[in-house]
């Protein structure tokens, strides 16, 4: 901007200074004196007072004419002063605006766009940048008469004073080398302002930066500008950016005395002011957040621009751009999906051979592990590598990958019971390849081709063992036998400090941590608090140690639709490869198709999962393995697994009360007795015959041990009458139960499943499916006989009611062949039915058994009926009747 010389205004003037008015005074007393000679009257003599009035009057005119003269020009005045202070701050404004416009302050520099054009103007000489808010300094450039007197030195006076009040940005000029000393804090934020504006004015082709490798520095590596590693001495931190034309050094210390000496301005840093020769500086301090977001912002504009220099991070990648060229490691499962200063390598195998992968959510985590699985599966066939996906956050992380060749199977949280069963076969894998490595007489999977490396790679490890704390051990076991297995894991959490314990860390060679929220997190991954450094926009970025090497600092790969699209593509072209584990079992299991023959007598009900041996085997079961029960809520297969049973030989199936009573007081020659809703028929008996059942089973229960004869009893629950009848069971199968508290009371073998299907069940804490019945189970009718009433003694609560002829018979107390009565006469008749009950047949019809009770002193114990209440009593055994 050019520069502008103002003018003072001229002074106000004087007013000329008043005559006194001779003649105005004289006239007066010339014409009296000429009057009274005329006129010879002293009257006219009054005239002559007129001269001192006039002199009056003529003195206060001229004063106050001088006045009007001063208030004119002191107007004209301060209107030229007040024009000129106008433009005085006007140009000061302008000046102010080109001030921050050359030379912005660093915060300023975070809203350019990436093309900005006063950005890397810098040619040579000397560089200033705004070191904060202070006084503009100099003098106001105005043309000062020869004598300044009055108003006009006051306004000058006034002018230059308030020019020395105005703030503005004051630069100093980093070429001389700045050193800031004092409180660390202050003064590293002070320094990272200043070197924003450095990096922003030189550009990163031809220059580099040279910074020591700690903690408050990192940020640095993320830029346009390469960054060359230096030692800290420790007193002093000096960061340097090399040009061909000139270097800028911009340092920190504790004393003023550390500083190195080419820092020819030196500071004393407080946030609170700097004092410098013009004055005290509020100075411009930038975080170490927003400073990392200035380099990223440089990163991007140098690769707009085509001038990225080599060694810098960017701030995003295709992983499409990568996956086009070769691994150079040539490693044994290398993968290309990361980028630091130069594409990187990982190799699981040599690295590893597993790999903790730590970051907060929205870090990137799921997009580096889809874009590492593409990058292997672009670089190996599915014959030379296997994965298996697992992830318990609900299954999006892994979208698209279950359609690679190489995937043998996905599971998530939303199918717990899939995944567990799905992990749990690792063990069975472990033990399968231990086999064909002995077979082959090798030692290890690099010596054979027989087996593929599997990679496990589990999303929300902490979160599946917040759930399933045993797994732990498990996947201890496959760390410490993996690497000569082909068995390789990558864990990835949120928490790695609370979820990865060291007997797992131990085994993880490889460690890459994106941005996590605790110092914690990132040193229980890479050993030091870089990652938690990364700022929240840096999605992606990661710090990577390997055992044995240095961190790095690197950004992963994206994987778009259309990468992840033709990985799945050319995956196909290699062979399906085998499962470590069985697929579920079914969801029904029909007779026909179990091809193991079952035992004499007995029966295959179910199809157990055995996921640590990768077999589902068939179930049998005969009376000499003693009674089963069967627990289980409403539809969850219980009747339909009873009716398998029923399918044993010599066997009945009994569900109803009436048919279970006959079955309990003589069951005959039946070797198994099925018994479905047991706790339903037990309600229906009532409380005293319920009582009389429970006892004659578990009478029953016990004897068929030595009788071979054995009890399958199916109930919702065991709580209530047959507990007692329930405990007698050698073998329980517990399905699918209404509630959690319902299964543990259940005492179930397995983890509680809400959503398990129609027959699936728990069994000696495996994991079965019942198999359908062959045809649908006959249930055993109660028994029931027709009678004749040829000779015999009736009590009938109505008799009116029964096929016979009353017209033969007599009442209680006579004698006849059919002696019919109410219990209301044989009560009459006392001691008749017990006389009459000895030597011929009793019908009962309609009685209570409180009144037979009081009637017959010998009464049998009457089998429960829940239709009409008919009994014959015959050989002191009661048969119900029908007709």
């Amino acid at each position: 901007m050019t520069s502008q010389r103002f003018h003072l205004p001229s002074a106000p003037s004087d007013p000329p200074p008043n005559s006194f008015p001779v003649f105005a005074v004289l006239a007066p007393v010339v014409g009296a004196l000429v009057m009274f000679a005329i006129l010879q009257s002293p009257y006219v003599l009054m005239f002559a007072v007129l001269s001192p009035i006039i002199a009056i009057a003529s003195t206060i005119d001229g004063r106050m004419a001088r006045r009007r003269h001063r208030r004119l020009e002191t107007g004209r005045f301060d209107g030229r002063a007040e024009r000129l202070r106008e433009a005085v701050d006007k140009h000061a404004e302008a000046a102010l605006q080109e001030s921050i416009r050359q030379r912005p302050e660093a915060r300023a520099l975070l809203r350019r766009d990436d093309r900005h054009p006063e950005r890397w103007r810098w040619k040579g000489g000397s560089l200033p940048a705004t070191l904060g808010i202070g006084p503009m300094g100099g003098r106001l450039p105005i043309d000062e008469p020869q004598e300044l007197e009055g108003l006009q030195r006051e306004l000058y006076e006034s002018l230059q004073s308030e020019h020395r009040k105005r703030r503005g940005p004051v630069a100093i000029d980093v070429a001389d080398g700045v050193g800031l000393y004092g409180e660390p804090v202050a003064a590293q934020a002070i320094a990272r302002g200043l070197l924003a504006q450095v990096l922003e004015a030189v550009p990163p082709e031809g220059a580099s930066v040279m910074a020591p490798e700690t903690e408050a520095w990192n940020w640095l590596a993320e830029g346009a500008h390469p960054i060359v590693r230096a030692a800290d001495d420790g007193s002093s931190t000096v960061i340097r950016v090399l040009t061909d034309s000139g270097d800028f050094t911009v340092a920190t210390a504790a004393e003023r005395e550390s500083l190195p000496r080419e820092c020819r301005i030196r500071l004393d840093a407080s946030l609170a002011g700097i004092d410098t020769d013009e004055g005290r500086v509020l100075p411009f301090a930038l975080s170490r957040h927003d400073a990392a977001a200035h380099v990223r912002l440089l990163s991007t504009a140098a690769r707009a621009a085509g001038m990225q220099a080599a060694g810098a991070i960017p701030s995003s990648v295709d992983l499409g751009d990568l996956i086009e060229r070769e691994p150079g490691s040539g490693g044994a499962l290398a993968a290309r999906f990361l980028v630091g200063q130069s594409e990187i390598d990982v190799d699981i195998v040599a690295d590893g051979p597993h790999a903790v992968v730590g970051g907060t959510t929205g870090s990137g985590k799921s997009e580096l592990l889809i874009a590492w699985v593409c990058a292997l599966a672009n670089a190996y066939s599915s014959a030379e590598l296997n994965v298996l996906l697992v992830d318990f956050k609900g299954g999006a992380s892994f979208a698209g990958l279950e359609d690679l060749q190489h995937c043998v199977g996905l599971m998530t949280d939303l199918d717990e019971a899939g995944a567990l069963r799905a992990i749990e076969s690792l063990r069975s894998e472990l033990r399968r390849r231990e086999r064909v490595l002995a077979v082959e007489g090798v030692r290890s999977v690099e010596e054979t081709s027989a087996l593929p490396r599997l990679l496990v790679v589990v999303d929300e490890f902490a979160a599946m063992l917040q759930e399933h704390p045993d797994l732990h051990r498990l996947f201890v076991d496959i760390a410490a036998r993996g690497r000569s297995l082909g068995v390789h894991l990558v864990l990835c959490t949120q928490r790695p400090a609370d979820a990865v314990r060291d007997a797992l860390l131990t085994n993880c060679g490889l460690r890459i941590c994106l941005r996590v929220n605790d110092d914690a997190d990132s040193v229980a991954v890479v050993g030091a608090p870089d990652a938690a450094r990364i700022p929240l926009e840096a999605r992606g970025r990661c710090i990577v140690q390997i055992s044995g090497r240095s961190r790095t600092a690197t950004q992963a790969a994206l994987a778009g639709p259309e990468v992840i699209g033709a990985t799945v593509q050319r995956s196909k072209q290699g062979p399906r490869p085998r499962r470590p584990y069985l697929p579920p079992l079914p969801k029904t299991i029909e007779a026909r198709d179990i091809k193991a023959a079952a035992r004499d007598g007995g029966v295959v009900f179910a199809v157990a999962d055995r996921p640590g041996q990768q077999r589902q085997d068939a179930v049998q079961w005969a009376p000499e393995d003693g009674s089963v029960l069967v627990l289980g809520g409403a539809g969850c297969g219980k009747t339909t697994l009873a009716g398998r049973f029923a399918e044993a030989k010599g066997s009945v199936f009994v569900n109803d009360v009436e048919a279970l009573w006959d079955v309990l007081d003589d069951p005959a020659d039946a070797s198994v007795i099925v018994v479905d809703d047991l706790d339903l028929l037990l309600m229906q008996a009532g409380d005293e015959h319920a009582h009389d059942i429970t006892t004659a089973l578990a009478r029953r229960m016990r004897e068929g041990r030595g009788r071979g004869r054995a009890f399958v009893l199916a109930a919702r629950r065991t709580n209530g009458a047959i507990a007692n009848a329930a405990g007698l069971a050698e073998l329980q199968i517990v399905m699918r139960m209404p509630t959690r508290q319902e299964h543990m009371l259940a005492d179930a073998s397995g983890e509680f499943d809400s959503r398990m299907q129609p027959g699936g069940a728990w069994l000696l804490g495996e994991r079965v499916q019942a198999v359908r019945p062959g045809r649908q189970p006959t249930p055993l009718p109660a028994a029931r006989k027709a009678y004749d009433f040829s000779r015999c003694a009736v009590v009938a609560a109505h008799p009116e009611t029964l096929p016979i002829d009353l017209g033969r018979a007599v009442a209680p107390g006579a004698v006849g062949d059919l002696v019919v009565g109410t219990p209301a006469q044989w009560e009459q008749a006392w001691g008749a039915l017990d006389a009459i009950a000895a030597e011929r047949p009793v019908v009962l019809a309609d009685v209570t058994d409180r009144q037979l009770r009081s009637l017959w002193r010998s009464a049998v114990r009457l089998p429960i009926c829940q239709g009409p209440g008919r009994w014959l009593v015959e050989g002191g055994r009661a048969t119900r009747l029908q007709w």
